[in-house]
C-alpha cells in the first residue's frame, strides 16, 4: 500500500506549499499570541469576546493556520494517503474542538453579532458573504483551472492563448 512520493516536485508545487506554510505559521501564531496578550492586558474578571484583529476574520484562525501548515506538508508530499489522515484529524478532533469552543463562546455576551460576522474557519472577507463567496469561487476555479492544465505557467499560458483566438476572430 505505501510506496515512495515522486523525488522532483516541481517550482509551482514548492512554492505553493512554501506560501501555505509561511501563513499556517503566522496564522497560528499571531491568532494565539493575539488571544495571550489581550487576556493577560484585562483587568481580572472582565470577560467577553475577542472580536477584533485575527479572530475578527475567522472565529478559529489558528485552527485554519494549522490546517494550512498540514496542507503544506501534504502537498509537497504529493501522495493522497496523507490527505486521508489529514481528512480525520481535522474531520474529528478539529471539529469536536471547534463545536466545544463554538458553546463556550455562545454563553459570552455579544455572541449573536460576532457570529454573524464571521465564519467558523474561513475568514469572511469584509465581512461580506457575497464578496467572500466571489473571491473564493474564483480563486478555486483558476486553481483548478492551472492544475488540470498542466501547472499555473502552462494553465495562463492555454488561458490567453485562447482569450487571444476569441478576440482575434472577432
Amino acid at each position: 500500500m505505501s510506496r515512495q512520493a515522486p523525488q522532483d516536485p516541481s517550482i509551482e508545487r514548492i512554492v505553493v506549499c512554501f506560501w501555505l506554510y509561511t501563513f499556517g505559521i503566522m496564522f497560528m501564531v499571531l491568532t494565539d499570541g493575539q488571544k495571550y496578550l489581550v487576556l493577560r492586558e484585562r483587568a481580572k474578571g472582565q470577560g467577553g469576546l475577542i472580536t477584533h484583529c485575527m479572530v475578527g476574520w475567522s472565529r478559529n484562525m489558528n485552527y485554519l493556520g494549522e490546517m494550512m501548515l498540514y496542507a503544506s506538508f501534504a502537498v509537497l508530499n504529493q501522495m493522497w494517503t496523507i490527505w486521508y489522515v489529514y481528512a480525520y484529524m481535522w474531520g474529528i478532533v478539529f471539529v469536536v474542538r471547534m463545536q466545544m469552543k463554538e458553546y463556550s463562546l455562545s454563553k459570552k455576551e455579544g455572541w449573536t453579532e460576532y457570529k454573524n460576522r464571521t465564519w467558523l474557519v474561513i475568514p469572511k472577507i469584509y465581512n461580506s458573504t457575497l464578496l467572500s463567496f466571489l473571491i473564493y469561487g474564483t480563486f478555486l476555479l483558476v486553481s483548478y483551472y492551472c492544475y488540470t492544465h498542466g501547472g499555473i505557467e502552462l494553465g495562463f499560458k492555454s488561458a490567453f492563448s485562447a482569450v487571444k483566438a476569441v478576440t482575434s476572430e472577432l
